[in-house]
Parts: C-alpha cells; sequence; structure tokens
C-alpha cells in the first residue's frame, strides 16, 4: 500500500513539474507562449516549442536534473540564439554541428549570468552526459574522417570551461586524435582560446564555427594528398 501511495505522490509531482515547464520556458526565454513537448529521444527548440525527450518517471532525482537542464538550455536558445540567421547562414553539417557545440556553451553562460541558479542546472547536465562513468578508458578507432576523430574533442574541450571534471576526459581525447592526427588539435587550439572572450553572439559563432571548419577541411585535404604521394612514391 505504502509503495502505491508514494509511486501516486511521485507521479502527480511530477505532473505539476510538468505543468509549470512552459510557464518557466517562457520567463527564463523571455518570450510569451513557448509550448513544451515531450517524447522522442532529442531535446531541442525552434524558437517557439520546446522538444523534451521521454523522461524517466520513475527516478526523482535524474528526472528534476533533466527537467531542469533541457528546460535552462532550451529556453537559452530562445532568449539568445538568432533564429533568423540560422536559417538564412546555409551552413554544412559539418559547420552547423560545430556551430551548435560553441552556440550552446555561449547561449547558455549568457542565461547564467542572468539566473545564477541556471548554471548549476547546465553543469548539472553536463556531468551527467560528459562526464566518463569509469576512468579505465581505451583510445578508439579513428573514424575514415579526421573531422569525426576531431568533433568528440571540440565538444568536451568547450564543455570542459564550463566543468573542471571534463579536463582529464579532454587531455584524453587530444591524445587519442594526436596519434592518429598528428598536429590538428595544435592549429585549432588558438582559435578555441578566443571563444571565451570573444563570441558574444549567433554570428560569432557561426565565425569561429566556420573557421574550425576550414581549418579541419584544409589538413584533411593535406593529409589526403600525402597519403596519395606516398603512395605513388612506393
Amino acid at each position: 500500500m505504502l509503495e502505491g501511495f508514494f509511486f501516486w505522490r511521485n507521479t502527480m509531482k511530477h505532473k505539476h513539474i510538468i505543468k509549470s515547464l512552459p510557464l518557466l520556458a517562457s520567463i527564463l526565454g523571455r518570450k510569451y507562449g513557448v509550448q513544451v513537448r515531450i517524447g522522442g529521444d532529442k531535446a531541442f527548440t525552434n524558437g517557439n516549442i520546446i522538444q523534451l525527450p521521454s523522461l524517466p518517471l520513475d527516478c526523482d532525482d535524474t528526472l528534476l536534473g533533466l527537467i531542469r537542464g533541457y528546460v535552462d538550455h532550451e529556453a537559452a536558445h530562445i532568449r539568445d540564439t538568432d533564429f533568423d540567421a540560422l536559417k538564412a547562414a546555409n551552413l554544412t553539417p559539418l559547420e552547423k554541428h560545430i556551430w551548435n557545440t560553441i552556440e550552446d556553451w555561449r547561449v547558455e553562460n549568457v542565461l547564467a549570468a542572468i539566473y545564477p541558479g541556471c548554471r548549476e542546472n547546465f553543469q548539472w547536465l553536463i556531468r551527467h552526459f560528459f562526464l566518463p562513468k569509469s576512468a579505465k578508458r581505451k583510445p578508439k578507432a579513428p573514424p575514415t574522417e579526421p573531422a569525426m576523430q576531431i568533433l568528440e574533442w571540440l565538444l568536451i574541450t568547450v564543455r570542459s570551461w564550463d566543468v573542471g571534471e571534463l579536463n582529464a576526459e579532454r587531455d584524453f581525447l587530444r591524445a587519442s586524435a594526436e596519434i592518429y592526427y598528428s598536429g590538428l588539435t595544435h592549429e585549432l587550439e588558438p582559435v578555441l582560446r578566443l571563444i571565451p572572450k570573444n563570441c558574444s553572439s549567433t554570428l560569432d559563432a557561426f565565425g569561429f564555427a566556420c573557421e574550425i571548419t576550414d581549418i579541419i577541411r584544409k589538413y584533411a585535404t593535406s593529409l589526403s594528398s600525402n597519403k596519395t604521394r606516398q603512395g605513388k612514391e612506393r
């Protein structure tokens, strides 16, 4: 009986929390009428609707952490991402992927500066998704494209700016990338160091994403040319 009561009580609490999400998102996003939908396996927003993935109703701490982090994150995009500029930018898939990594960090920090409590929610979400569950790690086999090997390192590097516990994972990924793509992280790091103090808008994030993409493409072209030349010499 008691188990049933506690399950009912927790379910009702979850329903009340979920009902409050549109109002919370509207306040944080500084936009009236934001809708919050739940379902699927991704979190995203188009500027008017926040889509949250299906949430685990049987886990209080995880549920609340996910709700707070997801809603704050997507509301940050609604508040500060220029969606019109995004539509007009015509980014390539690689440019958009890198832009999203940078823009996620940027909008979170803008919102956290206004609502300091949001920073704790963002840090919880980062730890939940990106902090390794085990200290025992082995380098992954490199993918066929250098860009794919580097993307994970870029993501963890940017996320480590707000969660220092990711530094070890960042260094592991960097060392792993350097084994296969020597010198590429060295070329990218000066650009990354400029972002924290020089990325104040969606357009700035576009610029950095395109610059990073150009470096990766040039490296990939050079790598391919060297392999072709070495093959001919043999």
